[in-house]
């Protein structure tokens, strides 16, 4: 990753990508997406490029629909 990009929030990934917080969880819980880095506290941080590619890997496995995750479940 190059220095000047900066990693981003939960909640910056969602509005990112038009999608809930609960949306980001659930993905990271299924396995869709995987954090960049989760600091001492407990906090994801994203690369929001990886993210997408994440997202497309899984589209092109699971199924058109990226806002149902693997579970099926929208």
């Amino acid at each position: 990753m190059p220095r000047d990009q900066r990693l981003l929030r939960s909640s910056e990934v969602a509005a990112a990508l038009g999608v809930s917080r609960t949306t980001i969880f659930r993905w990271v819980k299924d396995g869709v997406i995987t954090p960049e880095v989760t600091t001492h506290g407990g906090q994801a941080r994203f690369d929001l490029e990886k993210v997408k590619a994440q997202l497309e890997a899984s589209r092109q496995t699971e199924g058109p629909d990226p806002e149902a995750g693997p579970s099926g479940r929208a």
